[in-house]
């Protein structure tokens, strides 16, 4: 018998009786079944051994001197360490009197004597089992209590919903759900949870609900929900399912947490940060611009120096240039001159001198005669291109021109072409470059020449060198720039802006041609001192060289940024123009 008792631990009995041989037969019996036995005599030695250690199951006689066993019961149910100890009654009494009132007064169960031993050793057992049961149903309920406390405390909404039920009715919720939605529990249970989504059955996470729901399965969503005043909180929202022991779904367990606080501070980080980028891009566009302006500066002092420079230059050449070029006219005259009179004295006057026919055959009379004028033609030509050439650097410089004036566009882009030309020679490594002219009918702008001057000097430089680049690979291309102008009306524009965007490349023959172009205002034409309010002028420059790649057209502007090898390029020739 003693395998089937639940306990490791061998219960302790008390065996309170006034005769000995009860008390050996009890405690044999009781003893060969395992249990742990203690025998007294009398009431008032069981109420001090209950003392001394409680028993798990009391056995006790109705009827001994001086206390029975009724007065020890009530004593014993009448105080709190002890209520709880189940006591069994074992008497010669039959009559139903005596067994209801044992029953009334605390007992747990009534045996008569004489007994049979397989009865008392049953109703032992049963009764220690019904004791050990009520000790773990206790520390269940304490552990509901305790649990009970916990959710209450929570500050995260919880709710529980009938399963069994159609449209999962709640029955529990907690005081912290209570505090989230601000609804009384009394307002809440029989319902379905939806309700605190008043109008907003939009949202996304609502149909992944509905889909766990409907496939019993847990589920974590973020949820717009209302509270009863409705005022809108966040709510990240968990769904449980529960399961009898048949794996069958009898509940749900809801959890909320409310967000909306995490959700505002997230809000004001979002703008804090969208601030401090906005900031940011302030500040460095503050940057770039402190850099253009510092890299104008020291380029427009370098061009002022330049222009002073070559005005001076121009100057100090143009003088003795003006004697040369203006003295040759007259100096081939005078020569053109000496040889009619040579010819006419030779003429005239035969030659019987020796000396003078040794003289004439010794200097080469005849090819003097006529490479002569010719040799003048060549000095007056060279004169008169360094005359251009000096002409070309002041109009160039303009010096001392701070102001606005009506210029010729082709007349300045010519200019630019003049001083390049060096560069547009033929080169032991390539020919020379073609420049190919497609000029519309411009009329007189109004701008600052020397900057305008800068604008094409460093477009037509950067070509140059996308053309020597290109040639290093390809050595039988022909290298071209092709420049082309045309008036267009301001609402117009571009037709190719739209296709290649402000600098880029695009198709010309079969070779790839890099293009930037220029467009002048429309409110800075004039043709015959009279405004041409609704024109522009466009300006389109292109070569055949390496072109620019797309990865760096929108760099091409910023200052300090340049793709050519260290000391070839500054980075800021497009950036100032």
């Amino acid at each position: 018998m003693n395998s089937n008792l639940p306990s490791v631990a061998k219960p302790d009995i008390l065996l309170v009786d006034d005769n000995p041989k009860n008390l050996r037969l009890l405690q044999m019996m009781l003893n060969d079944a395992g249990y742990k036995v203690r025998t007294i005599l009398n009431g008032k030695l069981a109420l001090r051994a209950v003392e001394i250690v409680k028993p798990d199951l009391i056995l006790l006689d109705i009827n001994m001197p001086g206390m029975d066993g009724y007065e020890v019961c009530q004593k014993l149910k009448s105080q709190e360490q002890t209520v709880d100890i189940p006591i069994i009654f074992i008497s010669a009494l039959n009559d139903i009197y005596d067994k209801v009132k044992a029953f009334e007064i605390g007992g747990v169960d009534y045996i008569t004597k004489p007994f049979e031993v397989q009865e008392v050793l049953v109703r032992v057992k049963n009764q220690l089992l019904i004791c050990q049961q009520k000790k773990q149903l206790q520390e269940k309920n304490e552990q509901l209590q305790l649990l009970e406390r916990a959710i209450a405390a929570s500050s995260n909404g919880i709710v529980i919903t009938d399963a069994k039920k159609p449209d999962n009715p709640v029955i529990y919720v907690n005081p912290g759900f209570e505090q989230i939605t601000g609804y009384r529990k009394e307002e809440i249970m029989g319902k379905n949870c939806r309700f605190l989504q008043g109008d907003d059955f939009t949202q996304p996470a609502l149909e992944e609900l509905r889909q766990a729901i409907k496939q019993k399965r847990a589920c974590d969503v973020r949820l717009r929900n209302y509270r009863q005043d409705g005022t809108l909180f966040w709510n990240d929202f968990s769904i449980s399912p529960v399961r009898d022991s048949l794996g069958t779904l009898t509940h749900y367990i809801g959890i909320q947490r409310d967000i909306t606080a995490l959700k505002q501070a997230e809000e004001a980080l979002r703008k804090s940060e969208a601030q401090f980028r906005d900031k940011a891009q302030e500040l460095e566009l503050t940057l770039d611009e402190l850099k253009s302006a510092q890299a104008q500066l020291v380029q427009k002092a370098k061009m002022a120096s330049l222009g002073q420079l070559l005005a001076g230059v121009a100057h100090e050449i143009n003088n003795p240039v003006g004697f040369i070029y203006s003295n040759i006219e007259p100096a081939i005259g005078y020569v053109q001159d000496l040889l009619e009179l040579i010819a006419l004295y030779q003429k005239s006057e035969p030659l019987t001198s020796g000396e003078i026919k040794n003289k004439i055959q010794d200097i080469e009379l005849d090819f003097i005669q006529e490479d002569f004028p010719k040799l003048l033609a060549s000095i007056q030509e060279g004169a008169s291109r360094i005359m251009k050439i000096v002409l070309s650097l002041r109009h160039f410089s303009h010096h001392n021109e701070a102001n606005k004036k009506s210029v010729d566009l082709h007349q300045e882009i010519e200019t630019n072409l003049m001083i390049l030309g060096n560069h547009l020679k033929a080169k032991s490594h390539r020919g020379a470059i073609e420049v190919i002219r497609e000029y519309g009918e411009l009329p007189l702008v109004e701008c600052y020449p020397s900057e305008l001057n800068q604008v094409f000097m460093n477009i037509l430089s950067n070509a140059v060198d996308a053309l020597e680049e290109k040639m290093l690979e390809n050595y039988s291309l022909t290298p071209q720039i092709r420049i082309s102008t045309e008036v267009v009306k301001a609402d117009e524009g571009d037709p190719e802006i739209g296709r290649r965007g402000d600098t880029g490349t695009r198709r010309r023959g079969d070779e790839e041609m890099g293009e930037t172009k220029e467009t002048i205002p429309n409110s800075q034409i004039t043709k015959d001192k009279q405004q041409t309010t609704n024109n522009k002028v466009i300006i389109r420059i292109t070569d055949n060289g390496t072109g620019i790649p797309l990865q760096l057209k929108q760099r091409v502007f910023d200052p300090f940024f340049t793709t050519k090898p260290v000391g070839k390029g500054t980075g800021l020739g497009l950036s100032i123009s």
